[in-house]
C-alpha cells in the first residue's frame, strides 16, 4: 500500500510538473502574441525611421483632439534646404539628420502634445493653440546648435506653419492643409521663420498649391525652356548681351507668359530651382557665344530670386550654380531682399563671384536698403525704362535714386523695358548706354538668338527694325 501511495504521489507530481510546463509555455506564447501584436500595432501607427506617429495615427489623433480640445493648433515643420544635404552628403546623411530633428522635437514635447512624421523632412506637432507660439519659437531655438550627422556638423533651420481652429469646425485634413499653406509662406519668405493661419481665414490655397506643384513638375520634367532678351549698347549700336529667362511649356505645348507662372512660384526654393533650370538650359548657347568672335565683352544677365533662402548662400548653392570657370560673361541681377536674411554669407558669395569676373547689378534701386548693401560691391544699377519721362513722383524718384546710387557705388547704369526712342535718348543722356526692351527686340529662343547674332555685321551691330 505504501508503495502504491508513493507511486501515486510520484505520478501526481510528474503530472503537475507537466501541467506547469504547459501552462508556462501557454503563458509564454500568449506573451509573445501580445508582444507581436504590440509590435505590429506600433508599425502600423509609427514611422519606421524616427519612431514618431505616422500620417494615419496623426489624423486619428487630431480627430480625437478636436472633440476634447476647444482650440487646437497643428504645426507643420520641415527642414530648410534639406535637398542640399541629400544631394551633397547622400541619403544616409539625410536620414541621420531627420532622426536628429525628430529627437529634438520629441525632447521639447510633453504628454499633452503629439509629434508625427509625414514623410521626407516633414513633421507635424499637435498641441493646444494657446501654447503654439511659445512652442514654435522653442523649435526654432532648438535648431540653433549644429546637428551631428555622422562625422559632420551641420547647421540647419526649420520653417514652421501653424493652423489653429476657431469657431468654425475643421477636419484633420483641412487643418493639415492650412498648416502646409502657412509653411509654404514661411519658406517663400526665406525659411527659418514661423507663419500662422486660422481656420476662419479664407485662403485661396488650393489653386496656388496646384499651380506651384505644376511649376515644380515642369522644372523636374525639363519643361522649362530658356529664352533670351537681347541687350544693346545704343551708343555703339552693338549687341552686347542678353538676359536669360525661363519660360514654361504647358501640357498642351503652348508657352505660358512669365507673369502667369511666376506668381505661382511662392517658395524660395522653387525660385532657386527655376533659376538653376534657366542657367542649365542656357549653357549650350552661352558656350557657343563665348567661343565665337562676339565673346569679347559679351555678357549674359541672370536674375537671382527676389527671396533667396538664407541657406542658399551658406551652402554655396548660388556660387556653384555658375560652375567653376571664369565668369567674365556673367552679370547677376540681385534684389536687397535676396541678401539681407544672411548678409554676411551673401556678401562672401557675391564677392567670390566678382573675383571670378562676374558683375553685380542692383535691380531694386527704389526699395533697396543701401545701408544693408554697404559690404557688397555693386557694379551696375538697373532702371526700368518705362519710368523715363513719367510725371509720377515715384517714377521721377526712381530715376533720381538710380543716378545717385550709381554715383555712390561708382556703378554704371543699365535699363530694361525700354519701349520708345524718347525713353532711349533720355537714358542715353543719363549715361545709360546698355539698354534692352521692345524698342530693340523681343525675347527669343536660343536658335533665334543665334540667328540674330549671325544677322549682324562683323561688329554685330543691331537694326531697331528687327523688332
Amino acid at each position: 500500500m505504501l508503495w502504491l501511495s508513493v507511486a501515486a504521489t510520484s505520478g501526481l507530481a510528474v503530472g503537475l510538473v507537466a501541467h506547469r510546463h504547459r501552462l508556462s509555455s501557454a503563458i509564454s506564447e500568449q506573451q509573445q502574441l501580445r508582444d507581436d501584436l504590440r509590435h505590429w500595432e506600433h508599425r502600423a501607427t509609427h514611422d519606421p525611421l524616427t519612431g514618431l506617429l505616422n500620417r494615419a495615427a496623426l489624423l486619428a489623433c487630431i480627430e480625437q483632439r478636436l472633440v476634447s480640445t476647444p482650440r487646437l493648433a497643428v504645426m507643420f515643420c520641415d527642414i530648410d534646404r534639406f535637398k542640399a544635404v541629400n544631394d551633397g552628403f547622400g541619403h544616409d546623411a539625410g536620414d541621420l539628420l531627420i532622426g536628429e530633428v525628430a529627437r529634438r522635437l520629441e525632447n521639447l514635447t510633453d504628454g499633452t502634445m503629439a509629434v508625427a512624421r509625414l514623410g521626407g523632412d516633414e513633421f507635424v506637432v499637435v498641441l493646444d493653440a494657446d501654447r503654439a507660439e511659445i512652442f514654435s519659437r522653442a523649435i526654432l531655438g532648438a535648431m540653433r546648435s549644429p546637428c551631428v550627422v555622422g562625422d559632420r556638423m551641420l547647421r540647419v533651420s526649420l520653417s514652421v506653419g501653424i493652423a489653429t481652429t476657431t469657431s468654425t469646425s475643421s477636419s484633420p485634413t483641412e487643418l493639415i492643409a492650412l498648416a502646409d499653406s502657412a509653411l509654404r509662406e514661411a519658406k517663400r519668405l526665406g525659411g527659418d521663420r514661423i507663419e500662422t493661419v486660422t481656420g476662419d481665414q479664407h485662403l485661396q490655397r488650393d489653386e496656388s498649391i496646384r499651380r506651384e506643384t505644376m511649376v515644380r513638375r515642369a522644372i523636374a520634367d525639363s519643361r522649362t525652356v530658356p529664352y533670351f532678351q537681347p541687350e544693346f549698347d545704343v551708343e555703339t549700336r552693338r549687341l552686347i548681351g542678353a538676359e536669360v529667362l525661363a519660360r514654361w511649356l504647358a501640357d498642351d505645348g503652348s508657352l505660358m507668359r512669365a507673369a502667369e507662372y511666376l506668381e505661382s512660384v511662392v517658395d524660395a526654393h522653387s525660385y532657386e530651382r527655376l533659376t538653376e533650370s534657366a542657367v542649365r538650359g542656357a549653357t549650350p548657347l552661352i558656350d557657343v557665344v563665348l567661343s565665337s568672335p562676339f565673346a569679347d565683352g559679351f555678357r549674359f544677365r541672370v536674375n537671382l530670386p527676389q527671396h533667396c533662402a538664407p541657406r542658399a548662400w551658406r551652402d554655396d548653392r548660388i556660387v556653384t550654380l555658375f560652375g567653376p570657370s571664369s565668369l567674365d560673361w556673367l552679370t547677376i541681377d540681385v534684389c536687397t531682399t535676396a541678401v539681407t536674411d544672411d548678409l554676411d554669407a551673401a556678401t562672401e558669395s557675391l564677392n567670390a563671384l566678382r573675383m571670378r569676373g562676374a558683375r553685380v547689378c542692383l535691380a531694386d534701386v527704389l526699395t533697396a536698403d543701401l545701408r544693408a548693401l554697404d559690404s557688397i560691391a555693386i557694379d551696375e544699377v538697373r532702371i526700368d525704362g518705362r519710368v523715363i519721362g513719367s510725371e509720377r513722383p515715384s517714377d521721377r524718384l526712381q530715376v533720381d535714386t538710380a543716378r545717385r546710387v550709381s554715383e555712390q557705388f561708382n556703378a554704371t547704369l543699365s535699363a530694361v523695358c525700354v519701349e520708345t526712342s524718347e525713353q532711349s535718348q533720355h537714358l542715353l543722356g543719363l549715361g545709360c548706354t546698355r539698354q534692352q526692351g521692345r524698342l530693340f527686340h523681343h525675347e527669343v529662343t536660343a536658335l533665334e538668338f543665334e540667328r540674330l547674332l549671325l544677322a549682324g555685321t562683323s561688329n554685330h551691330s543691331f537694326d531697331p527694325q528687327l523688332a
